[in-house]
C-alpha cells in the first residue's frame, strides 16, 4: 500500500530541519511492577513544544516494536497537527491507579511534562 497521501485538510506544522531531542526510558505495566521498557525519543519545534515522538521497544523489528514505531507515527502526525500532548494524553487507555496502559500513553504523559517546563 505504501505511505498516504493527503492529510484530510489539517494543516501540519514542519518540524526545524535541526532540532533539540531528548530520549528517555519509559516502563509501561501496572503499577508497582517493573514493566515492559520502552526507548522514546522526542524532537522539538523552536518554541520547546514536542512535535514528533520516535517509539521502540526493547527487541528490535518485534511485533511489539513496530506497533510503538507506528503508534508514534500517529502521534507526531497529531502534534503537527496542534494537538497538545495533554489532550492526547488524556484519550488513552489507562490501568488501575491512573497508569498508563501502553508506551504510547506513557510518552504523551512524559511528552505533556516536557512541553509544560518549555
Amino acid at each position: 500500500m505504501g505511505g498516504v497521501s493527503g492529510n484530510g485538510g489539517a494543516k501540519r506544522r514542519r518540524l526545524p530541519n535541526r532540532r533539540p531531542c531528548v530520549t528517555e526510558t519509559i516502563y509501561v505495566g501496572e503499577e508497582g511492577t517493573d514493566g515492559t521498557r520502552f526507548h522514546v525519543t522526542f524532537g522539538f519545534f523552536d518554541d520547546g513544544r514536542v512535535g514528533e515522538i520516535f517509539l521502540n521497544a526493547r527487541k528490535a523489528d518485534s511485533e511489539q516494536d513496530r506497533w510503538a514505531s507506528d503508534a508514534g507515527v500517529l502521534v507526531s502526525i497529531l502534534l503537527q497537527a496542534g494537538f497538545r500532548p495533554r489532550e492526547l494524553a488524556a484519550g488513552m487507555g489507562r490501568l488501575s491507579g491512573g497508569v498508563p496502559a501502553t508506551a504510547a500513553g506513557a510518552a504523551l504523559d512524559l511528552a505533556a511534562r516536557l512541553s509544560e517546563e518549555n
